[in-house]
């Protein structure tokens, strides 16, 4: 799409604002609005978008410490998964950490106690789930096998 089209595009969508909500013909003042509410919804997607991407991170090596439990169960050598479960995790932990410290209230007064929340409640989720696939996989080497057996594939 090129500036133009944009543009013509932008002037389109002010046009049939101003039209569905009845307003005079020439509306400079809400068509303002209008921008500002578009550049001001940007920003909160900037302001969230961090947080989207620690998720993801932290999924991407929840999976992987899935498949090592199960490479463990199933007695094949787990360093495969292991080695970039403890990068990925290691990796997501610290940067959930820095998220929580920017989210944190400065001397201003600009905290963001909902991000901080929800950083908070994924870094303590990670540390659990960890441990209880740590318990786990101690449980069942001192057994002899895992819970479950290991039929099946």
């Amino acid at each position: 799409m090129t500036v133009d089209e944009f543009r013509a595009e932008q002037e389109w969508l002010g046009a049939s604002y101003g039209t569905e909500y009845e307003l005079p013909p020439n509306w400079p003042e809400a068509k303002w609005r209008l921008r500002t509410n578009f550049a001001a919804a940007g920003t909160g997607g900037l302001i969230l978008w961090p947080v989207f991407g620690a998720t993801n991170q932290l999924l991407g090596g929840l999976a992987l410490l899935v498949l090592t439990v199960w490479l463990v169960r199933k007695g094949r050598p787990p360093w495969v998964t292991a080695v970039p479960m403890v990068f990925m995790l290691a990796m997501t932990g610290w940067a959930i950490v820095e998220l929580a410290r920017t989210f944190v209230g400065g001397p201003d007064g600009g905290g963001r106690p909902g991000l901080l929340a929800i950083s908070v409640v994924m870094l303590a989720m990670e540390v659990w789930i960890v441990i209880e696939a740590g318990v786990l996989v101690v449980r069942g080497s001192r057994s002899g096998g895992l819970a479950g057996g290991s039929s099946g594939g």
